[in-house]
């Protein structure tokens, strides 16, 4: 995935409406690449499916492995919360997203920061240094 190719694929979903092949080719390449979910969940955004860029924001959130830093999650769950709120304010999915985000934004990073200074401190052993980095990995994911 290069950058050339993210600034053509961007233009080209923000000027026209995507055929149905290269729309499937998208959500079949969001799986697996971010960018793709990226990109897809803005289109979806700007034509009115609401649904589908909900669903794709939770899945950058989620994404496996090192895709995304904690940071990055935390993004992309605002923008689900805000999407979810202002597709049914009241709604439990909102609520949920929420509680997460909150979870994610005053446990979750200050644990991960706290965890990664632990790691990089050469007074720690190299046994806790190794754990706290061991535990920093986990950390990243939502």
């Amino acid at each position: 995935s290069s950058p050339r190719l993210h600034s053509t694929l961007e233009a080209l979903l923000q000027k026209t409406k995507l055929s149905t092949k290269l729309e499937a080719m998208l959500r079949a390449r969001a799986t697996k690449s971010r960018a793709s979910c990226d990109q897809l969940w803005k289109y979806y955004q700007r034509c009115g499916h609401a649904d589908r860029a909900l669903a794709l924001l939770l899945q950058l959130a989620e994404m496996p492995g090192e895709a995304c830093s904690l940071n990055e999650r935390i993004k992309y769950l605002e923008l689900a919360k805000e999407q979810a709120s202002r597709m049914s304010p009241s709604s439990e999915d909102a609520k949920q997203l929420g509680l997460r985000l909150e979870v994610a934004q005053k446990l979750q990073l200050p644990l991960l920061t706290k965890l990664g200074a632990l790691a990089e401190d050469d007074g720690m052993t190299p046994r806790w240094r190794e754990a706290a980095a061991d535990e920093c990995s986990r950390l990243q994911q939502l």
